[in-house]
């Protein structure tokens, strides 16, 4: 019984890999060329947490198949601020091509207690000697308790495929039949959260564990619902949490059952006096 509920339980991991694979692969063939990025709003500790993002034509221009003059790439611009004070640049994404343009972003904390924010930026291009491929760069940003901003490149290799200086080899490639190919495995906000803690950048001990006081289902990435769920009494420990755009909290949170579980469940889903 034990071995069919976890070959149940591996085959729902890898078809919903998969799921998460191909819709991210349909959306990079999608102009974004004049799609808004969702403005970041984050609380962490005393701080009010407030990203934008700005696209800027960068020069980069060609003719459609009907002879408009479209941009092939441009450039976006993320500026922060911290308890409403004036917003100043955090960092430019230079050359960025115009299909499939996301920014995921995760925050944590490490152990000196400050905050970490990372930032995924990921697009779909085809401009190298591959096929269609969706190409992911990182950034990571250390925020310390003054609130001074700071760029962390001393972990950043450790989000690049096979560890390298090199973030030309973070890809996902649509449609390929090489056997070398490793598909880049960052590509969800909890698999990088996952990987902040694997590699000591961020600290699961300075997170909180709470008690679910009902059955509560889990979501995926994007909030979408499962068929994974909690009873009352579960204990969780929250690594993340998050305000969408309706109002509703959420939580990120690690559950230690027979295998690690890592999802998002609504905040009022637990007890806050435990």
């Amino acid at each position: 019984m034990r071995k069919t509920i976890f070959i149940l339980l591996f085959l729902f991991i890898k078809n919903a890999m998969a799921t998460e694979i191909n819709d991210l692969i349909n959306y990079s063939y999608t102009p974004t060329e004049k799609v808004d990025i969702k403005m970041i709003n984050q609380i962490m500790f005393d701080k009010k947490i407030k990203i934008i993002f700005t696209k800027h034509k960068d020069g980069s221009e060609h003719e459609d198949n009907v002879g408009k003059v479209v941009y092939a790439t441009q450039n976006i611009l993320a500026k922060i601020s911290i308890n409403n004070k004036k917003t100043e640049p955090l960092i430019e994404y230079k050359s960025v091509p115009v299909n499939g343009q996301k920014i995921l972003n995760t925050f944590c904390i490490n152990e000196k207690k400050e905050i970490i924010l990372i930032l995924m930026l990921s697009y779909g291009d085809s401009s190298r000697i591959f096929p269609w491929f969706i190409q992911f760069r990182p950034a990571i940003f250390t925020i310390n308790k003054d609130g001074l901003i700071i760029q962390n490149d001393k972990f950043i290799n450790y989000f690049n495929n096979d560890e390298s200086n090199l973030y030309s080899n973070n890809i996902i490639i649509d449609n390929t039949e090489d056997s070398e190919y490793k598909p880049y495995p960052y590509y969800t906000e909890a698999r990088i959260l996952d990987r902040a803690y694997e590699i000591g950048l961020c600290e699961k001990n300075s997170n909180t564990t709470k008690i679910i006081k009902n059955k509560v289902y889990l979501y995926e990435t994007n909030f979408k619902i499962s068929k994974m769920y909690l009873i009352k009494g579960d204990k969780v420990t929250i690594l993340n949490e998050k305000t969408d755009d309706s109002g509703q909290k959420w939580y990120f949170i690690n559950y230690k059952g027979k295998k690690d579980i890592n999802m998002w469940i609504k905040a009022e889903a637990v007890d806050i006096k435990e």
